[in-house]
């Protein structure tokens, strides 16, 4: 990951709560996400949210479920991230 997307990513998860980050992991964690996106969805996924503020990224996962993201694929995320 280059340097920019991991500022990025450092800003805006520095810019989340305790609450937050720890229901953004334990959302990914419990969808078994992770385990089932390819390396080139993991990039596509964080390219997207690395364009995005702390605030942008609380709104834009509000409301989704490890079940819905379960069901999601990494172009799905990406949509929703782009959503609002």
């Amino acid at each position: 990951m280059s340097n920019n997307i991991s500022r990025k990513v450092e800003s805006i998860l520095s810019g989340m709560n305790r609450n937050d980050l720890q229901r953004l992991m334990s959302l990914t964690k419990n969808s078994g996400l992770t385990n089932r996106l390819s390396e080139a969805d993991k990039q596509k996924i964080i390219n997207e949210f690395s364009k995005l503020d702390a605030n942008q990224v609380k709104r834009k996962l509000a409301g989704l479920n490890s079940n819905d993201l379960a069901k999601m694929s990494a172009d799905d995320i990406v949509k929703r991230l782009k959503k609002l």
